[in-house]
């Protein structure tokens, strides 16, 4: 904890958004844009798995198509 509380935070992101003029974008909206960035400039999947606190790799393959080496598992065919 930063010691900043969750309000806080909300103000600020909406006086930011404001001065930007870009009050459509949500705050997640710049996780997910730092996730698809590093994986588009070739950082590991584990490295942006650590950088974005998932708790497991399944959750950073969401991002992965933007990997540029990235294979995705083959689906299982019975």
């Amino acid at each position: 904890m930063t010691g900043l509380k969750r309000g806080d935070v909300r103000r600020f992101w909406r006086w930011t958004r404001k001065k930007a003029k870009v009050e459509h974008i949500r705050f997640h909206d710049l996780r997910h844009t730092a996730a698809s960035e590093m994986l588009r400039r070739g950082v590991l999947l584990r490295e942006v798995q650590y950088v974005m606190g998932h708790s497991s790799a399944r959750m950073t393959e969401r991002y992965a198509h933007f990997a540029p080496t990235f294979n995705a598992p083959k689906a299982l065919s019975w």
